[in-house]
Protein backbone atom coordinates (compact mmCIF):
# COMPACT_ATOMS: atom_id res chain seq x y z
CA UNK A 1 0.00 0.00 0.00
CA UNK A 2 1.41 3.58 -1.10
CA UNK A 3 0.35 6.12 1.36
CA UNK A 4 0.77 10.12 1.01
CA UNK A 5 0.72 12.87 4.11
CA UNK A 6 0.79 16.09 4.14
CA UNK A 7 0.58 17.73 7.27
CA UNK A 8 -0.25 21.69 6.23
CA UNK A 9 -1.98 21.24 2.91
CA UNK A 10 -3.46 24.54 1.61
CA UNK A 11 -7.80 24.13 2.76
CA UNK A 12 -8.57 26.53 -0.35
CA UNK A 13 -6.78 23.58 -2.74
CA UNK A 14 -9.06 20.77 -1.40
CA UNK A 15 -12.71 19.85 -2.95
CA UNK A 16 -15.32 22.26 -1.55
CA UNK A 17 -17.19 19.43 0.29
CA UNK A 18 -13.94 18.78 1.92
CA UNK A 19 -12.70 22.10 2.97
CA UNK A 20 -12.77 23.46 6.21
CA UNK A 21 -14.67 26.86 7.02
CA UNK A 22 -11.20 28.36 8.90
CA UNK A 23 -11.21 30.93 6.22
CA UNK A 24 -9.00 31.25 3.13
CA UNK A 25 -5.71 30.36 4.51
CA UNK A 26 -6.65 27.49 6.38
CA UNK A 27 -4.21 24.00 6.02
CA UNK A 28 -5.27 20.96 6.97
CA UNK A 29 -3.52 16.97 7.61
CA UNK A 30 -4.60 15.04 4.53
CA UNK A 31 -3.45 11.32 3.96
CA UNK A 32 -4.03 9.61 0.68
CA UNK A 33 -4.11 5.81 0.72
CA UNK A 34 -3.66 3.98 -2.39
CA UNK A 35 -4.91 0.16 -2.04
CA UNK A 36 -3.41 -2.17 -3.85
CA UNK A 37 -5.57 -4.60 -6.49
CA UNK A 38 -7.45 -7.80 -4.37
CA UNK A 39 -5.68 -10.93 -4.66
CA UNK A 40 -7.53 -13.31 -7.17
CA UNK A 41 -7.08 -15.78 -4.60
CA UNK A 42 -7.31 -15.44 -0.59
CA UNK A 43 -6.91 -17.77 2.42
CA UNK A 44 -9.77 -17.80 4.32
CA UNK A 45 -10.96 -20.02 7.07
CA UNK A 46 -13.45 -21.72 4.07
CA UNK A 47 -10.42 -22.82 2.12
CA UNK A 48 -7.34 -22.39 0.80
CA UNK A 49 -7.81 -20.75 -2.69
CA UNK A 50 -10.93 -19.68 -3.26
CA UNK A 51 -11.76 -17.09 -5.39
CA UNK A 52 -12.50 -13.84 -4.82
CA UNK A 53 -15.00 -13.70 -7.84
CA UNK A 54 -16.54 -17.06 -6.72
CA UNK A 55 -15.16 -18.50 -10.04
CA UNK A 56 -12.89 -21.12 -9.76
Amino acid sequence: MNKIISEHYPARQLPKDLRPDDGPNARAPVTIEVEGQRPEHILSRGGIGESTTGVT
